[in-house]
């Protein structure tokens, strides 16, 4: 009966988590072009039908200047372009840390009986709470990885449109409409924001903000110098896109010189002890046959 219960605890836990976490409207979609600010109608649909959203909501808030040390790396507004709300997040560690602390402790009850129950609904609760975190890390690094990959080519195409005559935000909007990528995304939003009266150096600088990359905010500045001192913003964008393209080859030399280090501890705990099991094996076992090892041969 206690396992049951358990089970279908968990079993609701993990729906309501999962029915909170889900859809986007049309409408959110239209408010998240124009605000630049993905989640926006849901996070407050969300927050407004749900008590317990609300609940942990408030223990984010109070633990806010905790959570911004710890995850200082990755700035508000660039979570809030990728979707991502600091008490969505604290919401969704909780919701984690009990549905995986009810369904560990039910395997432990199963296995090992009630003294197993503790120990393994503390170890699953505390997976359970660091998981969404980790998920929202891995997410927000491999937005940044495409969105550095992709700002070489897209700066050779600003170039490529200023240089057939359009300026800098009409070829920032031929640019945006032929790409898909993250970066195409920011640059659409700072088009509306300009659209909407938004000065262009704080739209620029609203656009690095939300990248959460060193190498955005680098062109950013550089686009705001020489449109500050009037120098050929064509020749800036050429000069970084081939800036930028070396960076990326001076990071893919320096993960493959990394790769040789990180296969050794591969190579020593499977590879090695197979082919040791392999080559040294039939040798043991004949010699225990012919009773070399054994004494037997004496």
């Amino acid at each position: 009966m206690t396992i049951v219960l358990l089970l279908a605890v968990n079993a609701a836990v993990w729906g309501y988590a999962l029915w909170a976490a889900s859809g986007t409207t049309a409408v959110e979609t239209r408010l998240a072009r124009y605000a630049g600010r993905p989640g926006v109608l849901q996070e407050l649909a969300w927050m407004g039908r749900s008590p317990v959203v609300r609940l942990a909501a408030s223990f984010a808030r109070r633990r806010s200047g905790r959570t911004a040390r710890r995850a200082g790396r990755y700035s508000e507004a660039e979570m809030r372009a990728a979707g991502i709300t600091r008490e969505r997040l604290e919401a969704m560690r909780y919701a984690f840390a009990l549905a995986a602390g009810t369904g560990t402790a039910a395997v432990g009850f199963a296995l090992g009986g009630s003294a197993a129950v503790l120990p393994a609904a503390s170890l699953g609760a505390a997976a359970g709470y660091v998981l969404p975190g980790v998920m929202a890390a891995q997410a927000l690094e491999a937005r940044r990885r495409q969105i550095l990959r992709a700002l070489p080519d897209t700066l050779d195409l600003l170039s490529v449109a200023m240089n057939a005559g359009l300026s800098f935000d009409h070829a920032v909007g031929s640019v945006a409409s032929s790409r898909s990528d993250h970066l195409a995304r920011l640059l659409r939003t700072y088009l509306d924001e300009v659209g909407l009266g938004r000065p262009p150096a704080e739209a620029l600088l609203a656009l690095a903000d939300r990248s959460g990359t060193s190498e955005v905010r680098q062109v950013v500045a550089h686009v705001l110098q020489s449109r500050r001192y009037g120098a050929a913003l064509v020749d800036v964008l050429r000069a970084q896109a081939d800036y930028m393209r070396r960076i990326l080859r001076a990071r893919q030399r320096e993960r493959a010189g990394r790769a040789s280090v990180q296969i050794v501890f591969p190579l020593a705990l499977f590879i090695f002890p197979a082919t040791f099991l392999l080559v040294v094996a039939p040798l043991v076992m004949r010699l225990f046959a012919t009773g070399l090892l054994s004494g037997g041969g004496r």
